[in-house]
């Protein structure tokens, strides 16, 4: 009796140990599974790197509650599907948790791990609440495609977006303006509301919103700091991506300006951020004269004159700058600890794409991708590659890294130094079969050399 009873107990708590929420093994599989069981998607995307601490996302209670309620799908950072996710839905932290109706909508969206239960199930009922009321995104997508245009249904619709975080919502802030009169942009609040929906830069909107210069003012006086900078950002991408969508230059030209202006009198920093969105601008929309042309003075002006010395100087700062704010942060912590009970915690994990602290590494990168651009762009005029082989020298000079080689050698082979393209991509697979890790990338680079040595790249 006593074996059975000890037997029934370790199997029990071998169910629990086993226990998990049912992941479905791609999204077209959830997909398909949410449409047949009528009910909506869980997606779980993991940060780069395992986050500290126990998640409670392994909970019992919590693993029957979505089980029960959810068709779920877990895909990690660095994995190109978890990056698509990131970008549509603008993902900042990491874990994230998006909840989706069937039809796969956004209905709600969170981003932290905690070692409470309480949190994840208090997302998955606001998900299910949102979605029985009639509330979710998809609701107010609907019904403005239906002719809701009223000011209280508009007010409404960008709310909802932007509690998902969700801010590319100038068109609908051009549409809820029509409704308020000259009187209204005395009012703090609703200038501020205009704002943060990210207006088009010096667009109707804007324009209205500055008709009241006094408050616009006071907003960004008062505010915090990143909160005035989450308001230029998104009058930035707002703009700068309907400019492209558009392929409308006088749009990218007022950004531009508008860039500038933010940068008051670091006249410097005006002038090489207004430049660089015109650029960025130009290779978007594939205007190749325009964007060879520029590039070559904006690379050389802003990157080229950078000496090393300058470099070893900046990076001195940085670390100082890094150990007194990590030694800030200990004392701050260590005070935290012992004057706070011990209650639930919550973990953020923060993923950069396309950055680095380094900056000899942000440089080389900078002039590497410039470099790269030039090629894939296309052009076969010697004098464009030969500036892009001059900046591609440049960032291996400062990181010997075996993609800055490969960059060089495309550069050498579509000039036709055959030789020497080969040399250095020979010299990218020496570095990338010194690393861990680095098959796909060998492979890649291997293709490529042999490809080379064919004549057929």
């Amino acid at each position: 009796m006593h074996k059975i009873l000890l037997l029934s107990l370790l199997l029990v708590k071998t169910s629990f140990s086993f226990a998990q929420i049912k992941y479905q093994k791609d999204f077209n599989s959830a997909q398909k599974k949410a449409a047949e069981t009528n009910k909506p998607l869980f997606l779980n995307i993991g940060a780069t790197t395992k986050v500290p601490g126990k998640s409670a996302i392994d909970n019992p209670d919590v693993i029957e509650f979505y089980n029960n309620n959810f068709v779920s799908y877990m895909v990690s950072l660095p994995n190109t599907e978890a990056v698509a996710f990131m970008k549509k839905y603008q993902l900042k932290m990491f874990p994230a948790y998006i909840f989706l109706d069937q039809k796969g909508q956004l209905i709600a969206k969170g981003a932290k791990s905690s070692n409470a239960s309480k949190h994840y199930l208090e997302l998955a009922n606001q998900a299910l609440t949102r979605l029985s009321s009639g509330s979710s995104l998809a609701d107010y997508e609907e019904k403005y495609k239906n002719g809701n245009r009223n000011k209280d249904f508009l007010k409404e619709y960008i709310s909802a977006k932007q509690q998902l975080g969700l801010f590319d919502n100038a068109k609908l802030i051009d549409e809820y303006v029509e409704y308020l009169t000259v009187g209204s942009f005395n009012d703090y609040n609703e200038v501020l509301f205009v704002l943060k929906a990210g207006p088009f830069a010096y667009g109707k909107a804007y324009r209205l919103a500055y008709t009241n210069r006094k408050i616009v003012d006071s907003i960004y006086k008062t505010l915090p700091l990143r909160e005035r900078v989450d308001l230029n950002t998104r009058i930035i991408n707002n703009t700068q991506n309907e400019a492209i969508a558009t392929k409308n230059l006088t749009l990218a030209n007022s950004l531009s300006n508008f860039v500038r202006g933010a940068y008051s009198k670091n006249y410097a920093a005006a002038n090489k951020q207004s430049a660089y969105i015109l650029l960025n601008y130009y290779k978007a929309v594939k205007d190749t004269n325009n964007y060879y042309r520029q590039a070559q003075y904006y690379y050389d002006q802003y990157y080229m004159r950078i000496t090393a010395d300058s470099i070893n100087n900046l990076t001195k700062r940085l670390k100082g700058k890094r150990d007194s704010l990590m030694a800030s942060f200990k004392e701050r912590k260590i005070i935290a600890d012992k004057q706070a009970p011990q209650t639930e915690s919550t973990t953020y994990t923060y993923t950069s794409v396309g950055s680095s602290p380094d900056p000899a590494k942000s440089l080389a990168m900078i002039l590497n991708n410039a470099a790269w651009d030039f090629y894939i762009l296309g052009t076969g005029k010697t004098d464009y590659l030969s500036k892009a082989l001059l900046w591609s020298k440049r960032a291996i000079e400062l990181v010997p890294a075996a993609e800055y080689y490969d960059t060089m050698a495309h550069i050498f082979y579509r000039m036709q130094l055959y030789d020497e393209a080969l040399i250095n991509q020979h010299k990218a697979i020496e570095i990338a079969a010194k690393q861990k890790n680095a098959k796909e990338r060998l492979a890649r680079l291997r293709a490529a050399a042999e490809k080379m040595k064919q004549r057929q790249l």
